[in-house]
């Protein structure tokens, strides 16, 4: 720009502009949802993927997703490298949704470990995230850019993978149910909303 005497036509709101872009872009920080494909292949959908809920070898008492290729069973998952894994199941899927890796035609496996998910709750969240995350994703006007970044929609998923009822259940007490506020629940007033992601 200096050589060709074109300095004067670059301004400070341009290149604010284009700094937040590549910031957007290119920062990497907890919680972001990494894009892997910025019209690089045509398609990333896979036929049959396995999502697994194990024990993390790394951190004791924890857990963690894992993303894995094929129709997998209880015995060959832990024989294979997973694609993706996440500590949280709905990063996982955001993931899966924002890439592509997973569309209306993947067929899932489900090992869901510890927690308490269903298929039939499985395929709800990806319904919701579909829903609220429409595909394409739009450009960003300049003017958004050049402001504070705030949430646009927030999606808030209660209970995902834990089934608040599951003791209940399992030692077949019987409660009331002249209430059923899920934040005061029943005689005993338990509280159902385990945990809320977003």
């Amino acid at each position: 720009a200096r050589t060709e005497q074109t300095l004067g036509l670059i301004n400070k709101r341009d290149l604010n502009v284009l700094g937040r872009r590549l910031y957007a872009a290119f920062e990497r920080k907890a919680g972001k949802i990494e894009f892997i494909n910025p019209g690089i292949a045509p398609d990333l959908a896979e036929d049959t993927l396995t999502l697994v809920q194990s024990p993390n070898k790394k951190e004791p008492g924890q857990t963690h997703w894992g993303l894995y290729n094929g129709s997998l069973n209880a015995l060959e998952w832990e024989h294979f490298a997973p694609i993706k894994r996440s500590r949280e199941l709905l990063e996982l899927l955001t993931w899966c949704h924002r890439n592509g890796v997973i569309d209306s035609s993947t067929r899932l496996a489900l090992h869901p470990g510890s927690s308490d998910l269903s298929e039939f709750e499985l395929f709800n969240l990806l319904g919701s995230l579909q829903q609220t995350i429409a595909l394409p994703l739009g450009t960003v006007r300049e003017e958004r850019l050049l402001h504070t970044s705030v949430p646009s929609e927030v999606l808030i998923l209660v209970n995902v993978g834990r089934d608040p009822l599951k003791h209940h259940r399992d030692l077949n007490i019987l409660m009331t149910t002249e209430r059923t506020d899920s934040l005061s629940y029943a005689g005993v007033r338990e509280n159902l909303v385990l945990t809320l992601d977003q």
